[in-house]
């Protein structure tokens, strides 16, 4: 202990002890507490969002909510200012494997004092350091993840921690003005709905969505619920809290709310028959029950007449998607306009020419569903029988605009190898059609064997060993599901993923998919189909057995549609797979992805709309009706292999001709073909070329009789 230990206890209360901790400080805290909105929340719900969208002043809402508020109110939730839907711009977060918000380029999870922004051409969200070191500072106006151009004024601040006079709840419009969008209303027998959805029903199927009794827009009442300051529903005279075990009744004339203890100790014992808030006069037969948790059979969903019939109301936007095959996804300008004109002559002529130089598989695979569709369309209005599906392959298309061959042909040839690998998946051959024979490394062995044992015949030259290589296409595979609910356009991944590609298209084009149910479903996270007994134990791959997985690193469960292949362990893998909700980072390389939604969003929003029971089994049927087959690589004419033995078959015979001819001659090739400049050895062309003609002359004059002046005789003269 030092000798100084108390020099800092004074006797009296310093200035800044008493502007912090007494007198001024404490009635500053006393005033309305700072609350900010944290960046992950919606601005008019202040819940977590699912389908983040943003305005150009950065505010950030949650698409189910501000879409009706926009219907209703017509401004911006946060200024004020008027607002439309063509004004909100979506925004793509991005999480890391524990589920945190972070920047996809420097992996720094998003805190309250990360500075965000977006940028507005994609809607990608980074941290701004990561645009200012690789973007502004370098002058490098190019999105760091899909290398899009973009300008300065593309950035909109999501979270600014330096301007904390932004995003204070407060100040925002709806709460200064009190603007909300619960119109609750109710019918007699204590059936609540919101105003915004049974206003549709009633005006679609004119009916009660629980009873299935007639109902109209004068049988609704108005309901006012009453929220204490922590926003709990309760009683505005008891103050009681509303939970699932208070019951609940409205006066019909008001339309207010209570519990039902206040209405009996207030106004029935004491035969006081006046509204509680208002003083309004009602009788007893103006009570109605909204809840009442001694009446366990009430309010059971199953037995909703809605739900047991299927009635669904379709938004607008699933009803233009099913009309336009095109809509909600991204094609050129040209491409729209050839796709109006494919019911005319014309229309089908720009579509093979447009096919060799298309740059878009979104487009390609858009343009051939758009083609497909308005073809059937045309066929059933001219009263024809529609002919059976074929395997429309765009193989057949590019063939005759790239290689020269008619269209019939390389359809032909498709067919052919499709029919070809049905026919002997279900003979029982197990190795895929599209493996080769190549030669190994190894011999085929015959000659040590005959060797060795006189079984075999003898053998005296080493043969290399032909072994079968299975060949995995290097393009992407497309499909399309059609469902109850509508369409699904499935890109394929066949270049990463070759064999659980060739599993899946085999399984479609032989109609195994074909009135299959999705069995489970589970709402922000997945649904899983492709099991023949609908159990989720059943399924079995083309080869009759469990295949391996094949898990990628490029391929992960990161966004909404990413297709994968379910299974009950490692290397299980056999017909069904699930599409994702949301991003399942705790499932990456340990399911393999093969494939990814490009078409059809809103029925996969529909499918996890649909209720299911405890098991997550869907409540409502959805099933896969038939499965399309647009592209399959596995099953294209080898145009670009033949190319290849061509080539090779050509470069053989130049390397032959050359070799013979050094033979036949050897003056000639070497010398020839080797050139020389200035320098070190400058003349040896010269001189091999002097030495090629005498060696050509020598080889050309003929020899003549050598005559020896040697005669042998005895020994006698040595």
């Amino acid at each position: 202990m030092g000798k100084k230990q108390h020099s800092k206890d004074r006797m009296f209360i310093t200035r800044t002890e008493w502007a912090t901790e007494w007198g001024g400080a404490k009635q500053k805290e006393a005033g309305t507490p700072f609350k900010r909105l944290p960046f992950y929340c919606c601005a008019l719900t202040f819940l977590p969002f699912e389908d983040p969208v943003c305005t150009a002043d950065g505010s950030v809402f949650d698409l189910m909510s501000i879409i009706p508020y926009i219907k209703k109110f017509g401004k911006h939730p946060v200024t004020g200012t008027p607002l439309k839907q063509e004004d909100l711009m979506p925004l793509t977060f991005h999480k890391n494997s524990d589920g945190e918000f972070q920047c996809p380029v420097l992996n720094k999870v998003f805190t309250e004092f990360t500075h965000i922004v977006a940028v507005k051409t994609t809607g990608n969200v980074f941290c701004y350091e990561a645009i200012q070191e690789l973007n502004i500072k370098p002058k490098n106006w190019r999105e760091l993840l899909t290398d899009e151009p973009f300008t300065r004024n593309d950035l909109i601040t999501i979270q600014n921690p330096n301007a904390v006079d932004s995003k204070i709840l407060g100040e925002f419009d709806h709460v200064k003005k009190g603007l909300k969008l619960e119109d609750e209303v109710c019918t007699a027998d204590g059936s609540v709905f919101d105003l915004m959805s049974i206003i549709p029903y009633i005006k679609k199927f004119g009916k009660h969505p629980v009873t299935g009794t007639p109902l109209k827009q004068e049988d609704l009442m108005p309901l006012t619920f009453h929220k204490n300051s922590d926003g709990e529903f309760q009683c505005p005279v008891l103050n009681k809290v509303f939970t699932e075990f208070t019951h609940i009744v409205a006066v019909k004339t008001t339309g207010n709310v209570f519990c039902y203890e206040a209405i009996q100790e207030l106004n029935i014992k004491p035969k006081n028959w006046r509204e509680l808030l208002t003083d309004e006069p009602f009788t007893r037969n103006d009570l109605i029950t909204i809840q009442n948790p001694n009446a366990v059979d009430s309010k059971i969903l199953g037995e909703f007449d809605h739900v047991k019939k299927g009635l669904k109301l379709e938004d607008e936007e699933l009803q233009r998607m099913k009309n336009d095959p095109t809509y909600n996804i991204n094609i050129s300008g040209d491409l729209k306009q050839m796709i109006k004109e494919l019911g005319t002559e014309k229309g089908k002529l720009g579509f093979f020419a447009w096919w060799g130089r298309a740059e878009s598989s979104k487009g390609k695979s858009c343009c051939t569903c758009c083609y497909i569709g308005k073809k059937e369309k045309d066929d059933s209005k001219s009263g024809k029988e529609p002919k059976p599906h074929q395997p429309f392959s765009i193989v057949d298309a590019a063939s005759a605009s790239v290689h020269g061959r008619s269209a019939a042909a390389a359809k032909a040839a498709t067919a052919e190898k499709t029919a070809a690998r049905i026919a002997m998946h279900m003979a029982g051959d197990r190795a895929p059609v599209n493996a080769k024979l190549v030669k190994s490394r190894y011999t085929t062995g015959a000659a040590s064997r005959s060797f060795t044992s006189t079984a075999y015949d003898p053998v005296t030259k080493n043969e290399l060993e032909y072994v079968k290589v299975e060949k995995n296409p290097k393009k992407k595979g497309y499909v399309q599901l059609h469902t109850t609910h509508g369409d699904l356009n499935l890109e394929l991944h066949c270049d990463i993923t070759p064999r659980t590609c060739e599993n899946f298209l085999t399984h479609c084009e032989n109609g195994y998919y074909n009135g299959l149910i999705f069995h489970r479903s589970i709402k922000n996270f997945m649904i899983q189909g492709g099991d023949p007994t609908g159990t989720g134990s059943g399924g079995e791959s083309i080869w009759g057995k469990p295949f391996k997985d094949e898990l990628n690193s490029k391929l992960i469960h990161s966004g909404r549609g990413v297709v994968s292949m379910a299974n009950s362990g490692p290397h299980t893998n056999g017909s069904q797979f699930f599409i994702l909700y949301k991003s399942a980072p705790h499932l990456n390389f340990k399911h393999t992805v093969f494939g990814m939604v490009v078409g059809g969003l809103t029925t996969l929003s529909a499918m996890e709309k649909v209720p299911v029971d405890d098991d997550d089994r869907p409540l409502e049927e959805i099933k896969i009706l038939k499965v399309s087959v647009f592209v399959n690589p596995y099953t294209e004419p080898d145009e670009e292999e033949e190319e290849k033995a061509k080539e090779e078959e050509k470069k053989k015979d130049e390397d032959y001709d050359k070799v013979g001819s050094w033979y036949s001659n050897p003056g000639t090739g070497v010398a020839g073909s080797t050139s020389s400049g200035g320098g070190v050895g400058k003349y040896l062309k010269a001189r091999t070329a002097g030495f090629a003609d005498v060696v050509a002359d020598d080889s050309n004059k003929k020899r003549k009789a050598s005559v020896s002046n040697v005669e042998f005789k005895d020994f006698s003269g040595w």
